[in-house]
């Protein structure tokens, strides 16, 4: 992931700007307070949101992930 943004509709921004990238094989968490993003975040990762910024990829290529069985198609969750 790189510079994802997400602002919902009533103007609250879930995601700003988020760099994320993770290696196959790695186990990552992702951690913090409630209404940090962190549900928001995975939602675009699975196909569940869209971004209104940035850009997924998946082994250096940029995907658009448009549902769950499409992320667990690539491997991932």
């Amino acid at each position: 992931m790189k510079g994802i943004t997400k602002i919902y509709s009533n103007g609250v921004v879930a995601n700003k700007d988020v760099d994320f990238s993770v290696n196959y094989g790695e186990i990552h968490a992702v951690m913090g307070e409630n209404g940090a993003g962190k549900s928001t975040l995975m939602k675009m990762l699975f196909g569940i949101e869209k971004a209104d910024k940035g850009q997924i990829f998946f082994e250096g290529k940029p995907v658009t992930i448009g549902s769950p069985a499409e992320a667990i198609a690539l491997k991932i969750g």
